[in-house]
């Protein structure tokens, strides 16, 4: 082995051609493009901040005073497809907001590309089996990383290869000690590498073979000598290798740097990882808009309620119109179909007749639009290609639900067509780092907001003006211009998605870069009528900021020490805007008053399980129950006045799931809500509220013969099963889980009706008796006959 730089190379360098040399079976090196395969590491020294490294390759050009290296050809994609569709034009300093130029008006953004090549992260490797077993720490990544330039264009003595192994900050803990400044600060630097592809005189390095390259550490410097840059940009690892004096890491990485031919254009379903892979259709954009335009009427009628039944069910019972004060829903509605993974976030329409659910698939996360009434799945989405954080319904009208215009009722000019509006929007924010606005007339992606790291919430915002316009429609598409988005970088956006700035694209154009928090940004609500909005980090802190004119300054700072230190799941508002809910990881849930000047906490709602997990929790739309999920997968109501949880709805009637139950969404206008879990296959569960008719009207005995006729078979052979006690009497409990596991297609209403007639006011009812009144004529003494015969053969046996 051949020390080659400050790494070392597996083969001997070759003499220093004026190409690279190339056997001559191969095509020639011009035609070939840049591939680096990282492989993995030797055994890495144990460290605390080493859980899911990973590795930064950046190609920086040493005679250009460190920066990353140009790209030869402008406008190219070299290390990925929409990366010429991301950098923002005009202002360019930390806060991005429109600086006025000298005539006064806003600097033009507009999306204009990079013009060097990017550097390039792999993977996390998972490290905790290794440190929860003592393992050797070694990572295996077999990670291609593909550049589509010339692999020539590489070898050229001025450019080297830079390989940082990095973790990023994983705990609370840690983010205490993080000056966050930069974005830099947010890498624990664990070691470096490098390899200059052209070493000069000594030669090229081998192409195609495996190097194994020598690991340093970050060294720090005395305040006499020359500091590193502060850049938060700046390619730490050159500034090392320039200082000199490097010390040996003990470990190594392996690598392969190989020229190959350029593959052709492809399209793949899930998220393009190489420049030439392409998350498009097989038409060009042209095409798929003419195309569209002769789709989006049919995508109407099949996304409306086309069953007028269904309206009957839901449209004429809204809390909204007739003052109905909100119940406890105790009677299961529906269960749906979530996917692989289960389902992670829940969020309803605006009239309560459509539920969104952001499953987890094996490769995609879908999301799954089911009809309230019938339970039916309306449409599918193909969401993202990791965990949906966050939904959010755009503003509509009950037309555009409902109607047979919903997609010209309820057009939005905010991301869509002028002509024909995109029907109801759906935003939707992701760990892949986008926040998408779709349109579920025609399934499409109206907006993407690319962010630089995990995008956990976005909420829809109005334009400066406000919510403007004549007309209820005018008023729901003005209120879906703009998106407002936190992201794990600290850091809020202000997006616009008005269609005539998204363009071709289909990127949307960054407005403002607020900052502020300490830690990643979980949780952003905006009150009822859009002028502030809240938002929350991993550290407990709560800012207050204002939306006049989207000016998005920070008016309150909430630092409740009760949770300090702690991550906020998740932000709630009531209607009037007076009462925040605040649900942190420390099994408690607080209730503040944002009215007053100190925001006191007023109640607080304990019981649940809430240390680890992302978990959820919502207010009813009258504002009188606040339900949540938990960890041990309970479905938890406190009462908001009392703060106490409520006894008024048996357990065994409440939803539960098997897993953790992350998200519960309540129906804004119906006694419905929903409940999911992040855990295979389990499915949705919807509840109803159905009163309590034990104190109601008995069933007639005639109706109950009807009701069971043709059943009574089964029902004796349950009802030994149900008396658990062998008393031969049956209580309500009993009564009910018996018929409930028959799947007799009854309702909770008849059953509780049919006890109440068979208990003629008593607490119990006797089994015999009951199939005596309303079983067949002879059921009760065949019964006593077929037990007798099993009795005397029993008694055969045994002697």
């Amino acid at each position: 082995e051949s020390k080659e730089g400050g790494g070392v190379s597996a083969g001997a360098a070759s003499p220093l051609p004026k190409q690279p040399s190339a056997p001559k079976e191969e095509e020639p090196m011009d035609e070939r493009v840049l591939q680096v395969t990282i492989h993995g590491t030797e055994e890495l020294k144990a460290n605390i901040n080493l859980v899911h490294p990973v590795i930064k390759l950046s190609i920086i050009d040493t005679e250009d005073e460190g920066k990353l290296m140009k790209k030869p050809r402008q406008g190219r994609n070299v290390v990925q497809q929409n990366e010429n569709a991301t950098t923002i034009e005009g202002n360019t300093s930390p806060r991005r907001d429109s600086t006025p130029n000298k005539d006064g008006n806003p600097s033009p953004m507009k999306s204009t590309g990079y013009d060097r090549i990017l550097p390039v992260l792999t993977q996390p490797f998972d490290l905790s089996a290794q440190l929860r077993d003592g393992k050797q720490l070694k990572c295996e990544w077999e990670e291609l990383i593909g550049l589509d330039e010339r692999l020539a264009y590489f070898m050229n003595p001025r450019y080297v290869l830079f390989f940082e192994l990095l973790d990023f900050v994983h705990s609370s803990e840690e983010m205490e000690t993080v000056k966050v400044n930069t974005r830099s600060t947010f890498w624990k630097h664990i070691a470096w590498g490098f390899v200059r592809p052209n070493k000069g005189a000594e030669g090229y390095v081998r192409t195609g073979q495996r190097l194994r390259l020598q690991l340093y550490k970050y060294r720090k410097f005395w305040f006499w000598q020359q500091k590193p840059s502060s850049d938060p940009n700046a390619c730490l690892a050159y500034q090392q290798w320039k200082a000199g004096q490097w010390k040996a890491y003990k470990s190594t990485l392996f690598v392969t740097i190989d020229g190959i031919l350029r593959p052709e254009n492809k399209l793949v379903e899930n998220r393009s990882k190489m420049p030439w892979e392409k998350e498009e259709g097989l038409e060009d954009l042209a095409g798929q808009l003419k195309a569209r335009q002769g789709r989006e009427e049919a995508r109407r009628r099949q996304w409306r309620t086309d069953d007028k039944v269904d309206k009957q069910r839901l449209g004429k019972k809204w809390i909204g119109s007739t003052g109905k004060w909100c119940r406890i829903p105790n009677v299961p509605m529906h269960k749906v179909e979530s996917d692989h993974r289960g389902c992670f976030v829940l969020a309803f329409s605006a009239y309560g007749n459509f539920l969104a659910c952001a499953t987890g698939g094996r490769t995609m996360y879908r999301v799954k639009i089911y009809n309230v009434a019938t339970g039916s799945l309306e449409n599918t989405l193909p969401g993202h290609q990791e965990i949906v954080y966050d939904m959010q319904w755009g503003m509509e009208t009950e037309e555009s639900e409902l109607n047979d215009d919903a997609g010209n009722a309820g057009g939005n000019a905010g991301a869509g067509g002028a002509e024909a509006g995109p029907g109801p929007l759906l935003l939707t924010a992701s760990a892949d780092t986008t926040a998408k606005v779709w349109s579920l007339a025609s399934s499409a992606v109206m907006a993407t907001c690319h962010h630089p790291s995990y995008c956990y919430s976005a909420r829809f915002l109005p334009g400066p003006d406000g919510v403007r316009g004549d007309t209820p429609q005018e008023k729901a598409a003005s209120a879906c211009l703009y998106v407002l988005t936190g992201c794990y970088d600290t850091f809020l956006r202000l997006w616009d998605v008005r269609a005539e700035t998204v363009g071709e694209s289909g990127a949307a154009q960054i407005v403002k870069l607020i900052g502020g928090h300490s830690s990643h940004v979980n949780s952003v609500v905006t009150d009822h009528a859009l002028t502030k909005a809240y938002s929350a980090d991993g550290m407990g802190q709560i800012r207050v900021w204002s939306l006049q004119r989207h000016a998005l300054e920070c008016v309150k700072e909430i630092n409740e020490p009760e949770i300090k230190g702690d991550a906020v799941n998740c932000l709630r508002l009531d209607k009037s805007g007076k009462r925040l809910v605040v649900l942190a990881r420390d099994h408690c849930i607080r209730m503040l008053d944002v009215a007053s000047d100190r925001c006191p906490i007023v109640q607080r709602f304990s019981g649940l399980r809430c240390s680890q997990h992302q978990i959820r929790c919502d207010l009813s739309p009258d504002g009188r129950w606040l339900m949540s999920g938990s960890e041990d997968g309970q479905v938890l109501v406190w009462n908001v006045d009392t703060g106490e949880l409520d006894a008024s709805t048996p357990k065994e009637r409440m939803p539960r799931c098997t897993g953790m139950s992350t998200d519960v969404a309540w129906n804004p206008a119906e006694r419905i809500v929903a409940v999911c879990s992040f855990s295979r296959r389990h499915p949705i569960l919807l509840h109803k509220y159905e009163r309590d008719l034990l104190a109601s009207e008995e069933m007639e005995e005639d109706e109950v013969r009807d009701v069971l006729a043709g059943k009574f078979q089964g029902l004796a052979e349950a009802f030994d099963k149900m008396d658990t006690s062998g008393d031969g009497k049956l209580s309500l409990a009993e009564f009910r889980e018996g018929m409930t596991k028959l799947e007799l297609g009854l309702t909770d209403n008849q059953t509780l009706r049919i006890f109440k007639t068979a208990a003629q006011g008593a607490e119990e009812i006797d089994k015999n008796d009951f199939i005596k009144r309303f079983g067949p004529p002879g059921m009760l003494a065949e019964i006593k006959a077929k037990k007798d015969l099993e009795q005397r053969r029993a008694d055969r046996k045994k002697k």
